[in-house]
């Protein structure tokens, strides 16, 4: 693949909103990253109200590409600026995720807070606040599609290489 950063979605499900906060999220996807055997540093492209994906996370000059090779952005710039070359629709395992899968992210097109977050990502039981999702099928809504509630169960989360 040569110099690159790899991203994917999780292949499991959380069980509802309350992640636990973005350092939770961070570690979730460490550890299924480390399950896969796919070493370096993993971190969750998630934001909170005090905490922003595009803050948080390495801005590479190199391309993103996804577990198995096919390039989602040319570098940071080209992962921030509205659509991706390709939906990020893999797992760290290399499966294809068929149809529409949501996964939460409270994160817009260029890595900023989407004012949507789960009180946090803490919340998990009530319908409001709610949390931004984006979805597994889209380039250009990939990370900001929609609102849902906090106890919605299953959804997953972006992981990227930093």
């Amino acid at each position: 693949m040569g110099a690159c950063r790899r991203v994917f979605v999780t292949s499991a499900g959380l069980s509802n909103g309350a992640i636990g906060g973005v350092a939770a999220g961070d570690a979730y996807c460490q550890a299924v990253a480390t399950g896969a055997g796919l070493g370096s540093t993993w971190k969750a492209w998630l934001s909170d109200a005090t905490s922003t994906a595009a803050a948080r996370l390495a801005h590479a000059s190199v391309p993103y590409q996804l577990t198995d090779g096919t390039r989602v952005a040319n570098d940071w710039t080209d992962l921030v600026d509205g659509t991706l070359l390709h939906a990020i629709d893999v797992t760290e395992a290399t499966d294809t995720v068929a149809g529409v899968v949501e996964v939460w992210t409270g994160t817009t097109a260029a890595g900023a807070y989407a004012g949507a977050s789960c009180s946090d990502w803490s919340n998990s039981t009530s319908a409001m606040p709610s949390g931004r999702v984006g979805k597994t099928s889209a380039s250009s809504q990939w990370t900001d599609f929609a609102s849902r509630t906090c106890d919605l169960a299953l959804l997953r989360l972006y992981c990227v290489e930093q």
